[in-house]
């Protein structure tokens, strides 16, 4: 019993940092991208309407683009520090 929750922890400390690298590895470079292309267009506009602006183009870019695309390459550098082993 104690092994079992000992794995089960493990299994859940392990779940958290991969979604944390996913997240970092998705968000990171979709938002300097997203900054540098809105930033002419943001840029006399007050700080509450240009985080909004920004935040309604970077939720749909990451959601649907990056962090999919960051799990796969997550999920590619596990395989692969497997030995190619499935996890």
């Amino acid at each position: 019993m104690k092994r079992s929750r000992e794995k089960s922890w493990h299994h859940r400390a392990n779940s958290i940092r991969r979604r944390l690298l996913v997240g970092c590895i998705g968000l990171y470079p979709t938002l300097l991208i997203v900054l540098a292309i809105l930033s002419p267009l943001t840029k006399g506009l007050s700080f509450p309407l240009m985080v909004l602006i920004e935040v309604l183009v970077l939720v749909p870019v990451t959601q649907l683009i990056s962090f999919p695309l960051a799990g796969r390459v997550v999920s590619l550098m596990v395989y692969k520090m497997s030995g190619g082993k499935k996890q």
